[in-house]
């Protein structure tokens, strides 16, 4: 049986503390494919992030952690009427944030659904153009490790 383990990261760039929750994801992905593979069963990562430089970035930690066998990192090329969309969303999730934070009402202002939907679907789309016979598997409970992971696939 193959595993097949995917994380989308909407972000846009990496400041304040994007940089390392984004290199622990990275390290979560080459963990998981790792021991999955010492129990005897075949895996594989995917990473999907939105931007050359995020990519170039976690390039590098591919290289220092030696994951480039365990995890695929794909930066992913929007139209810009996308992109223009995710800053947009991005605007408006920290404004919701400063207002909840002064007292004042948040609203629907920090709601992530664009960015989310718009990375999980790339990674989707990702996944099954590089694993064809992969069935991905909803069911929460049966995830490996415990991990909400964006994409969780098996192929038998």
């Amino acid at each position: 049986m193959k595993h097949v383990l995917g994380i989308a990261k909407s972000h846009l760039h990496l400041r304040g503390a994007k940089s390392a929750k984004l290199e622990l994801d990275y390290l979560r992905l080459v963990y998981a494919v790792k021991e999955i593979r010492k129990r005897g069963d075949s895996a594989h990562g995917y990473l999907v992030v939105l931007t050359p430089q995020i990519s170039y970035r976690v390039k590098q930690w591919e290289h220092k952690y030696q994951g480039n066998k365990y995890v695929a990192v794909m930066d992913i090329s929007l139209p810009s009427r996308v992109k223009n969309n995710l800053k947009q969303e991005k605007a408006s999730n920290l404004a919701g944030m400063i207002a909840g934070v002064t007292g004042g009402k948040a609203g629907r202002r920090s709601s992530a659904n664009f960015s989310r939907e718009t990375g999980e679907s790339a990674l989707r789309r990702t996944i099954l153009e590089s694993e064809p016979n992969v069935q991905e598997v909803k069911d929460k409970n049966k995830f490996p490790f415990g991990i909400q992971w964006d994409f969780y696939g098996v192929v038998d």
